[in-house]
């Protein structure tokens, strides 16, 4: 009897090449921070993080009127400002 291959090709996701681009040349600092899929359920997302949406867009999230939101590159708080020293 032959076994079945237990194989399991992992997850792979597509991300969006100008969102690639735009990372790169607008946040720099941030490249690194985009290493986990955006989670399905709302309670499951950190806010403050940087994921991944499903789309292969990069999306931060944050708390605004008490409800975790995702916001897009282009959108503020985004980035953190700098703190000063």
């Amino acid at each position: 009897m032959k076994k079945a291959n237990k194989h399991i090709e992992p997850k792979r996701y597509r991300l969006n090449n100008i969102s690639v681009k735009e990372i790169k040349d607008k946040y720099p600092e941030l490249v690194g921070q985009f290493i986990t899929e955006l989670p399905d359920k709302i309670d499951d997302r950190e806010t403050g993080a940087y994921y991944v949406a499903k789309t292969g867009k990069f999306v931060r999230v944050i708390e605004k009127d008490g409800e975790k939101v995702t916001i897009g590159m282009d959108e503020p708080g985004f980035k953190d400002k700098p703190k000063k020293k």
